[in-house]
């Protein structure tokens, strides 16, 4: 998370009002089939967007005591993110290799999953976020691929399971995009012009005819998600919608020149939420 924050608000410093809003209008009728969910989750997020999001991510930013606390009462199934497992650091670059025990790691890791009856809410996985930008190499992220799917097999509750990714930046570099379902791009710099232009567009034109895409509003950034949910709702490759972030990291965000929606105001939390409403095709109290 520190990474993609540092990473957004260099491209934004830079980005010289060189991009837009992009005009897409919402259609008259709606799909009833999108996702929406913020990228990562901390504790007290479930009960805080729960009514304007259909999935939690979790990447592992807190242990599975709180995840089970935070999971409780709510329908919600996970996007859960396995480089805690998988990948280890390289101490270059902030770039991660696979681990030499991601394969025992993982296992134990969804044995525990399953003793706590968390293993089938699992209905999506991730080995890293941004592998394009963090990957030591391409063979790292597909032994990392390889693995995750592997050991997923051994487990009747991952049946079914989807494999997820979100790429940072650019098309550029993406490896591993064909393992996986649905992936995205997060460019917040391109604004909602990523969408019909820039690196979201880029991405369009080179996944495989089974796949599907995400879109990532910065909500950070103070993004207007309109463009993105008219979107979502109008592309029938798209999967759903995940912004860029409810939580907001003092240790990250304040330096780095971003604010999770946690601690924007009213008008901006509800901004999203609607959004939320809107790609779920629902409704949501004011």
């Amino acid at each position: 998370m520190k990474r993609r924050a540092f990473l957004a608000s260099t491209l934004l410093a830079g980005c010289g009002g060189g991009w837009g809003e992009a005009s897409i209008a919402l259609p008259s009728v709606l799909r009833s089939d999108l996702h929406y969910c913020y990228y990562m989750s901390l504790p007290g997020q479930m009960a805080a967007t729960a009514d304007h999001t259909s999935l939690l991510w979790h990447a592992q930013f807190y242990g599975l005591d709180a995840l089970e606390d935070e999971v409780r009462g709510y329908p919600h199934r996970l996007v859960l993110d396995c480089s805690a497992q998988l990948m280890r650091p390289t101490g270059k670059d902030s770039r991660k290799a696979l681990s030499p025990s991601a394969e025992a790691d993982l296992r134990v890791f969804f044995a525990d999953l399953r003793a706590r009856g968390l293993l089938g809410r699992v209905a999506y996985l991730t080995p890293m976020d941004e592998p394009n930008l963090f990957a030591n190499s391409e063979a790292d992220l597909l032994g990392a691929v390889a693995i995750l799917k592997r050991v997923a097999a051994d487990y009747h509750e991952l049946a079914g399971v989807r494999y997820v990714c979100i790429y940072g930046s650019s098309a550029v570099n993406l490896h591993g995009l064909h393992e996986f379902d649905i992936v995205g791009i997060d460019n917040y710099a391109q604004q909602s012009e990523v969408l019909t232009k820039g690196a979201h567009a880029d991405l369009m034109e080179v996944i495989a005819l089974h796949q599907q895409v995400m879109v990532i509003p910065g909500a950070a950034y103070y993004q207007d998600p309109a463009p993105f949910v008219a979107y979502a709702h109008s592309e029938p490759r798209c999967w759903g919608v995940v912004p860029f972030i409810w939580s907001h990291v003092p240790e990250s965000a304040d330096k780095e020149g971003w604010k999770g929606l946690q601690v924007q105001g009213p008008a901006e939390q509800q901004r999203y939420r609607s959004a939320g409403a809107t790609v779920l095709n629902k409704r949501v109290h004011e």
